[in-house]
């Protein structure tokens, strides 16, 4: 039986580690071992998934299943010590990289990788496959990891190739997670061709290779790109909307209407729909890597990446909108009780990193208003952790209502109970066409940035 690493058991190495353990024909095909770090938050992790609970919150129903079958595997545990990096046959490293500086000198901290991939080099079976999944910098593999292997397998006298391969996760937490893993097209990049028949004699168990086959390009910094160029066409695609979601507001159009009408051309179809702004892990950080990638690893001083960066600087702006809407109802919020629902950055999902709804939040409580969040995902708001975090609130006792995350619950709250003067604004196309029916019966306020025809 081949052992498998998932190192890191976060968004991606979690469920990752659970598909590959529930991996079965006759018997088990995988042993697995989960690999965290031994702080608070890594210990934390281990505890709950050795004890058969998953460490993070979803609404998909195949993850249960898929968990469950996972645990009867006896040889599926979680661990902090790095001797299991000895005995694997296949490593698959899902660390973050994170970054920080401004939009024209982003800067990328590489010392955590550089220090986990020589680690790993001096620990990992000459002829391990090393999986990447990381999303890092175009170059990162082939400038930055490959020589840390190669001097460390120097030392340790291996002259067999070092078997790496670059496959960036496209994993999506929520009611897809473990679709997102397993039905979704995978892309990757090879060392050589043994780390190639190494790599699709894995994944292409882990994904359903008939519907979605495994592409491969020629070279890591390829594979690198593919990652950052995706996330950097949604993260514009995003801004673009943004721009037009506020035309149309200020002159009384309803852009959703618009945008059907669009969609129905087949090249259009993909066409996003304005909403309160970015969030997350991916769109807010992986645009500057490529103008990080660009100055830092190959040097270039032709291409500046404007529209990039002009992106990400219009998508951080995107929750002043709403929190002009929210600041023009009152001119004093002291005691006013505004209930926001949604704390995480995406519906269905329970994490908070990067999140709009923080914005409005912030701005909330500089006001002296009374503040109550509910998020049926969350137990605690890491980033605010002074804040209560509510499953329900009584509407019927609440002066504003702001919609920012469009969790499934939130669709089916009753407006038939909300006073007469409550103002509601849908900041995120949270509601359904009946609850703002309900709502404009009933002649309440109601503003959304999708329409401002809401008022006449």
């Amino acid at each position: 039986m081949k052992h498998v690493v998932v190192q890191g058991l976060g968004f991606v190495g979690a469920v990752l580690a659970t598909v590959i353990a529930s991996l079965k024909k006759k018997k088990y095909l995988y042993s697995v071992t989960g690999l965290e770090q031994n702080n608070t938050q890594g210990l934390e992790k281990i505890k709950k998934m050795n004890s058969g609970i998953f460490p993070i919150r979803s609404t998909d129903p195949k993850l249960k299943k898929i968990f469950n079958k996972a645990k009867n595997n006896k040889y599926f545990f979680c661990t902090n010590e790095l001797n299991c990096l000895e005995k694997a046959d296949i490593i698959i490293s899902t660390i973050n990289l994170d970054i920080g500086g401004d939009v024209n000198e982003p800067t990328v901290d590489l010392d955590p990788l550089k220090r986990n991939f020589d680690l790993i080099s001096k620990k990992m079976k000459p002829d391990c496959l090393l999986v990447v999944e990381t999303t890092v910098p175009p170059g990162t593999c082939s400038e930055v990891l490959i020589p840390i292997i190669k001097k460390n397998f120097k030392k340790r006298n291996i002259k067999s190739k070092i078997n790496l391969v670059h496959s960036f996760e496209r994993v999506m937490p929520g009611k897809n997670y473990v679709n997102s893993i397993t039905d979704f097209w995978r892309v990757f990049s090879a060392s050589n061709k043994k780390s190639e028949k190494k790599f699709r004699g894995l994944y292409s168990k882990i994904v359903n290779i008939k519907k979605y086959p495994l592409m491969q390009l020629k070279s890591f910094t390829e594979s690198e790109t593919t990652k950052i160029l995706e996330n950097t066409y949604r993260a514009v695609n995003i801004a673009f909307m943004h721009e037009w979601m506020k035309f149309c507001y200020n002159s009384k159009l309803d852009i959703n209407e618009i945008l059907k009408c669009i969609r129905i051309r087949p090249t259009h179809s993909n066409i996003l729909s304005p909403g309160l702004g970015v969030g997350g892990y991916c769109l807010t950080k992986d645009p500057l890597f490529a103008v990080y990638s660009n100055k830092k690893i190959f040097m270039h001083d032709r291409n500046n990446f404007d529209f990039s960066k002009r992106a990400i600087l219009i998508n951080r702006s995107m929750p002043k909108f709403s929190i002009k809407l929210i600041n023009e109802q009152y001119k004093n919020f002291k005691n006013k009780k505004v209930a926001l629902f949604g704390a995480t950055y995406k519906e269905d999902i329970d994490d908070t990193r990067f999140s709009p709804s923080e914005n409005i939040a912030k701005e909330l409580i500089n006001k002296k208003a009374n503040l109550f969040i509910i998020d049926p995902l969350l137990k605690k708001w890491n980033e605010l952790p002074k804040l209560k975090i509510l499953k329900n609130i009584d509407i019927s006792k609440m002066d504003m209502l702001v919609f920012a995350v469009k969790h499934n619950k939130f669709k089916k709250i009753d407006f038939k109970r909300i006073k007469r003067n409550t103002i509601i604004i849908d900041a995120n196309n949270c509601l359904t066409k009946n609850q703002i029916r309900i709502i404009k019966n009933k002649k309440n306020k109601f503003l959304s940035i999708t329409s401002n025809r809401n008022n006449d």
